[in-house]
Order: C-alpha cells, then structure tokens, then sequence
C-alpha cells in the first residue's frame, strides 16, 4: 500500500503537473486538494452504483472499488479539471498506458486495464450530476463497451465540479497478473482500452 501511494506521489507531482515536489509531501497534497471541496464523493459513489446496477442488469459481476487507482482517477480529474480539458492523456502528454504503468512503479500488474473520461456542464445536485455523466458513457458505444467488459473486476472512480464544469473518470482493472509475468520484457501480452 505505501509503495502504491507513493507511486500515486510521483505520477501525481511529474505527470499530472499538480505540485512542486520539492514544496509538498504526499500527505499535504492529499489535504490540499481534499481541502478544494471539489472532489465530489457522493458523485464518485453514485456512479459506481450505476455501473453496477447495469452490470447486474446485464447479468455481469459487479466490480469491486480497486482503491489503488482512486487517487489516479481524482489526479487526472484534477488535472483535466484544473487545466480545462478531456482526454486519457496527462495536459503533460503522458497517455493512458503511462499512467498507469507510472502508477504500478513502471510495469502493467493486471490482466486487463480501460479509462472512462468524460466533461459536461451539470446540472445542480449530486444525483442529477452523475446521472447526466453516467449518461454520456451509456451513450458512447466505447465507454459502454468498458462498462460491460466481462474480464474487468475492479474499478476506481474520481469526480470533480470545477468553473461550472463537471469531470468524471473511472479507471477499470482486470485479475492481478502472476508475479513471473511483471517483467517488463513480457509485457506483450497485456491490453490497454
């Protein structure tokens, strides 16, 4: 778990561009952006019942909170958020791979690995903001199609409402994969979506 968060420090200081590193420990950036009140986690929680309530509909496992990545997909709604855009890549250009292998100390650690990203202007109130973003990706047959992936089962899920914008991403994880397949020289095998 420590080295999770402070791999979620570094991608988080160099990638995600949200801090000096040599001004602010983990924990002090952890308190300042949870200090901002623009996480919204009743918004990052009512997307996750959502999903699960489609996955169930659909007669799919329902998709465990993959912790670890918490902190990836909030650092990259508070990126987007804080530099007004969209998009898997960093505003620095890191794309969605690099993230996540920066997150897994520079090796992909699961089987299967998919990002949902999306921006609008919300409506007010909690549950009208995650039904109007849950909507978006219902309505996209590529996010759908991460939403419904028999072979993810976990996921982790940041949202934020900044400038009357709201920004929402959902990083999806499949099973762990055996430590004799961590080598980076074997990594072929593994599927970004």
């Amino acid at each position: 778990m420590k080295l999770m968060k402070l791999t979620v420090i570094a991608m988080c200081l160099l990638f995600c561009g949200l801090s000096n590193a040599d001004a602010e420990t983990y924990p002090q950036l952890v308190a300042r952006l949870d200090s901002t009140g623009m996480f919204q986690p009743v918004v990052e929680q009512l997307l996750l019942t959502k999903l699960n309530e489609l996955r169930a509909s659909k007669g799919l496992a329902r998709l465990a909170v993959e912790g670890a990545f918490t902190g990836a997909a909030r650092a990259h709604v508070m990126d987007m958020a804080q530099r007004n855009y969209l998009g898997h890549n960093s505003a620095t250009g890191l794309d969605f791979s690099g993230r996540m292998k920066a997150l897994q100390g520079g090796v992909m650690r699961y089987s299967t690995i998919g990002e949902n990203a999306v921006m609008m202007y919300p409506p007010h109130g909690a549950a009208q903001v995650a039904d109007t973003l849950f909507h978006s990706w219902l309505n996209s047959p590529p996010h759908l199609h991460n939403m419904l992936r028999s072979d993810f089962t976990g996921v982790a899920t940041g949202a934020v409402i900044l400038n009357g914008k709201a920004y929402a991403d959902q990083i999806f994880v499949g099973a762990p994969l055996p430590p004799e397949s961590l080598d980076p020289c074997k990594q072929t095998c593994v599927s970004w979506h």
